[in-house]
């Protein structure tokens, strides 16, 4: 019964100019230009991050083996290096869908914001993009995580009080965790002081100042949002080394009960949210 359904599926798409992998049969030399301006964005996405791109952003659907020996042609220290599996592992522990939202560390999951601003230390906006992210949902979660810092301050009291509010007998508990152990993510700002050491920016013209802030950083949010959308709407590449769910991550935390998980979503009353927002933001 289903295979009459896959063979006319496939013809459907044959129709419409959707070919598969096998019948696009692209070869090293007609993925060189589309992975060279892929590169550009995404100087270390690996053979499952480059498919991933070359199918969303190019329509091309390319095998792993041909994406492989790209690089092995094009980028041998590349390859070099990431056999090496630097990369050192630490357990990471979730129960569920919504049992944890960290803010500054693990992504494994659907990516709930990203934000960018010239000062992303104020702890009164980082608590507004959590607040504007339940409002949206109206739900919340068992509790937050996040590196020590004083910008997640009035998250970690907003995330107590919600959860308090919620349910009372959580009373003179922190319903946040504080990863004091060691720093996961590194500055972001490395990144951009190279282009102030080669003169690319300067920060004591004004006009620059505002290109950097009006201009500028609406360029990179874009490029944040495109990369959520497409994070929450992908499979992940499966790795045996971790024991979660593998699928798409926004059909996993809308259908938890498929991929055998569940759901510890807290249900929040919305007849006060604008006050809590006032106070916490």
């Amino acid at each position: 019964m289903f295979l009459p359904q896959l063979i006319q599926f496939q013809k459907d798409e044959e129709m419409h100019g959707v070919l598969s992998t096998r019948q696009q049969d692209h070869m090293v030399k007609t993925i060189t230009e589309p992975i060279k301006e892929l590169r550009e964005h995404f100087p270390k996405a690996g053979y499952f991050e480059l498919k991933k791109h070359l199918r969303i952003d190019h329509k091309l659907r390319v095998s792993r083996h041909t994406i492989k020996e790209w690089s092995y042609a094009n980028e041998p220290k590349s390859v070099a290096r990431q056999l090496r599996k630097d990369m050192v592992r630490k357990v990471f522990y979730c129960a569920g869908v919504n049992d944890l939202w960290c803010l500054d560390q693990h992504d494994n999951g659907v990516l709930k914001w990203m934000k960018i601003w010239w000062n992303n230390s104020n702890p009164v906006l980082i608590c507004k993009y959590y607040l504007d992210v339940i409002e949206a949902n109206r739900y919340g979660l068992l509790i937050t995580q996040s590196d020590i810092g004083n910008e997640n301050g009035n998250v970690a009291r907003a995330q107590t009080f919600l959860r308090q509010w919620a349910d009372p007998e959580l009373c003179n508990t922190v319903q946040h965790c504080w990863m004091a152990e060691k720093m996961n993510i590194p500055s972001e700002i490395g990144l951009l002081q190279y282009g102030v050491n080669q003169g690319w920016y300067d920060p004591r013209v004004p006009l620059e100042v505002l290109v950097f802030c009006y201009i500028f950083i609406l360029w990179l949010q874009h490029e944040l949002d495109e990369y959520v959308i497409e994070n929450n709407t992908t499979k992940k590449r499966h790795n045996q080394k971790i024991a979660h769910p593998n699928g798409i991550p926004l059909l996993i935390e809308q259908a938890p009960e498929r991929f055998d998980t569940q759901d510890y979503k807290v249900n929040l009353k919305v007849i006060f949210f604008n006050d809590i927002v006032k106070v916490h933001s």
